[in-house]
């Protein structure tokens, strides 16, 4: 898998724009990635035949010593928790589930954290105090099945977007613009890119995510649709 996301530019040289080229790699191959010039030819010819574009201004890039990039390895690894928090500490975010990044639902995620919290924040409070236990009892009753089926869906699509498989990726482009064909795949699709599917046939009632936090306690009751948002 690869990708190229422009990362604007550093104080010290605000008209040198920059770029960060993403390449995954199983991780037994990262220590002698570009190592040689052997391994940087291999390397532009695998680039070269998936994005010719790319692979010639790569070229320019790590043969020009005024430009030579840096290279950061990083692990992508499942955080799977059973419990979200205890007492006065909790964990949110990416340190509460990260996952491999096929789905781009980290900051779904996060924001949903946050909206969860608050909730059980303000159902939990009891005469100026926080009942501790209650608020993690609330909070995860709004985030665990969410974050469970985005983890599972995250490892069932790793293969297509990372694996050794030939297979793999002809199977992503042919099926997945198939199912944008058909009006239920696609309106299913769309809310699970928003980060609103708590399982197969449920999900967030986005109405109830998107208003503004109330006094009463009405407000922290929380409902499961199998059917909102406008069709697409």
């Amino acid at each position: 898998m690869m990708g190229i996301l422009p990362t604007g530019a550093i104080p010290t040289e605000p008209q040198q724009r920059l770029s960060s080229v993403f390449w995954s790699l199983p991780t037994p191959q990262l220590q002698s990635f570009l190592q040689d010039e052997q391994a940087k030819q291999a390397w532009l010819k695998q680039v070269s035949e998936r994005w010719p574009k790319v692979a010639e201004w790569l070229k320019e890039i790590l043969y020009n010593s005024q430009t030579q990039p840096k290279w950061l390895s990083a692990n992508y690894r499942d955080v799977v928790m059973t419990q979200f928090g205890q007492g006065r500490i909790g964990v949110i975010g990416d340190a509460a589930h990260a996952m491999s990044p096929q789905l781009g639902q980290g900051a779904n995620m996060a924001l949903l954290d946050a909206w969860a919290f608050s909730q059980s924040l303000q159902h939990a409070q009891k005469n100026q105090n926080i009942d501790w236990p209650l608020l993690w009892q609330h909070y995860h009753q709004l985030r665990r099945s969410s974050t469970q089926f985005y983890q599972f869906l995250s490892r069932l699509l790793t293969p297509l977007y990372q694996s050794d498989h030939w297979w793999a990726g002809s199977l992503r482009d042919l099926v997945f613009p198939w199912m944008y064909q058909i009006p239920y795949f696609r309106k299913e699709m769309a809310i699970t890119i928003s980060g609103l599917k708590t399982g197969p046939f449920q999900q967030l009632d986005y109405e109830q995510v998107a208003q503004l936090p109330k006094e009463s306690k009405e407000s922290s009751a929380f409902h499961l649709k199998s059917g909102s948002l406008t069709d697409f």
